[in-house]
């Protein structure tokens, strides 16, 4: 399964209550999710904000966005981007090795299968159930000059 498609959730304030588009790109290749964003893209390459902007507040919803569905984006967002870069095998995320690994188990093998935390990089699955959730995204019915 592909997948590349923009959304486009609403609107954030930027400055002075001036309300811009905030666009998301979704990429799914061989089994990798990436997931970027940008606030106000221009067509001259600035924007207001740019890349993991996934704590944006929107101001205004578009067509087939709500509260509920964003909040649950971001969760996806934040648990599931960069899914092939995670410094902890299986055994070491279930312990929650993941937000403290570097600092508490700097040496310390994997009791179950021997890994030593942060050594390579451990692919993650993305599931199924989340894949069909970003397919399943409004696309965006305004184009960004860029993403």
């Amino acid at each position: 399964m592909e997948i590349n498609k923009v959304v486009n959730p609403g609107k954030v304030e930027v400055w002075q209550g001036r309300n811009v588009n905030y666009f998301c790109r979704i990429t799914f290749s061989e089994g990798e999710l990436s997931i970027v964003g940008v606030v106000g893209p221009r067509k001259s390459g600035n924007a207001y904000s740019c890349g993991q902007t996934r704590d944006e507040v929107i101001k205004v919803y578009n067509k087939g966005w709500n509260e509920d569905l964003y909040k649950k984006f971001q969760k996806i967002w934040e648990e599931w981007h960069l899914n092939y870069l995670r410094p902890g095998c299986e055994h070491q995320r279930m312990r929650g090795w993941e937000k403290d690994g570097y600092d508490k188990h700097p040496s310390q093998p994997c009791p179950v299968c021997g890994y030593k935390f942060g050594t390579a990089w451990k692919k993650v699955e993305v599931p199924q159930d989340v894949l069909d959730f970003l397919l399943s995204l409004p696309d965006t019915e305004s184009t960004p000059a860029w993403v």
